[in-house]
């Protein structure tokens, strides 16, 4: 009888669950780059934390696959993940602007209100009527230093730093991003969309409206 051959396989898994092999791919980031966007305050605790626990998920999940029902149709697997960076200022003065078709009214002549964040700081614009019901429309650094009530109840309630590699990434090393906050009485009838423009260096823009009601 013919000696038979035993083969062994061993399937590593990541504390996330994830095969080993999908955390292949790498970004150069590390936890240093964690921004702080309140210089320290005390009120702004939460948003360390919340920083912090988006780290932890970051480095371990792992690149999303083609497996995956939002990934399926988008194969990331050649994504060159060592060439990003977080620019400097120096770095970042030679990011280009934003392109105007993206500052373009959604619907009607106007915005609502638009948050636009690039190389050049952050231009806040929201109009007289929807600022008298409160809303609050402003940056996530601005938030964290004169709203930090709004921004512990709101921060990650849209999209969780858990759900995917990127999530996490942003959760963890976004020095800004938008927030919109509805005040007591706001009727409402404004929605917001989102358009984001890749930069140079990993870096994106973002153009927030708000869509006035007809």
């Amino acid at each position: 009888m013919a000696d038979r051959k035993l083969t062994r396989v061993i399937k590593r898994v990541t504390p996330s669950g994830r095969p080993a092999a999908q955390l292949a791919g790498t970004f150069s980031f590390t936890k240093e780059m964690i921004p702080s966007l309140a210089n320290g305050a005390k009120e702004t605790s939460f948003l360390r934390t919340y920083q912090q626990q988006a780290w932890k998920q970051y480095q371990t999940l792992g690149l999303p696959q083609m497996t995956e029902e939002a990934w399926r149709r988008t194969d990331i697997r050649n994504l060159k993940t060592s060439s990003f960076e977080l620019p400097d200022k120096k770095k970042a003065a030679k990011l280009p602007g934003v392109p105007k078709r993206l500052l373009k009214p959604l619907v009607g002549k106007g915005h609502g209100g638009q948050i636009i964040l690039s190389q050049d700081g952050t231009s806040v614009e929201l109009s007289k009527a929807i600022a008298k019901q409160g809303v609050v429309f402003t940056d996530l650094a601005t938030a964290a230093k004169k709203h930090p009530a709004l921004l512990k109840k709101v921060i990650g309630q849209v999209v969780k730093s858990n759900e995917g590699k990127f999530a996490a990434m942003a959760g963890a090393l976004a020095r800004a991003r938008s927030r919109a906050s509805p005040g007591r009485g706001a009727s409402g009838r404004s929605g917001a969309s989102r358009s984001w423009t890749p930069a140079m260096g990993g870096t994106p823009e973002v153009s927030t409206r708000f869509k006035r009601s007809a």
